[in-house]
């Protein structure tokens, strides 16, 4: 409803994926919508998730699968001007500055440098061909 272009697939054989959260892997996503309450309830109705308001002052909601967080969904606000919906992919890493200097020797560019969250060291960055992702060097 938001505009964010996704996909969906089923594992084959049927299970879970082979690797979440881990050096190198996917360790969350989430929707950047400027719509929360139309995206929450399109992603409700499609896959049942529980949804769960997060404190603190943000539009951001958690989405939940049998009580699990499996993604997430942003409200963009006028902070966001200009910039479209989308789903944001986070991978994990291990030495935040290796990685972005890696992306920068290889054409990337850091869209949004290094910085602290509950969640751990975040980066924006994108690959030569102009594609957008995260960084996420996890806490501890």
């Amino acid at each position: 409803p938001a505009g964010a272009t996704f996909a969906v697939w089923q594992p084959q054989p049927p299970g879970p994926a082979a690797a979440w959260a881990e050096p190198g892997a996917v360790s969350w996503a989430e929707v950047n919508a400027p719509d929360g309450k139309a995206a929450d309830a399109f992603y409700g109705a499609l896959f049942g998730y529980e949804q769960r308001q997060v404190p603190g002052g943000i539009d951001y909601v958690t989405y939940l699968a049998g009580g699990e967080p499996v993604c997430g969904r942003l409200r963009m606000d006028e902070h966001w001007a200009g910039v479209p919906p989308h789903w944001m992919v986070y991978f994990d890493v291990t030495s935040m500055e290796s990685a972005v200097r890696i992306v920068e020797e290889q054409g990337g560019q850091v869209a949004v440098r290094p910085f602290d969250s509950p969640f751990g060291r975040i980066s924006v960055v994108s690959h030569p061909a102009a594609g957008f992702f995260s960084l996420r060097q996890p806490s501890g």
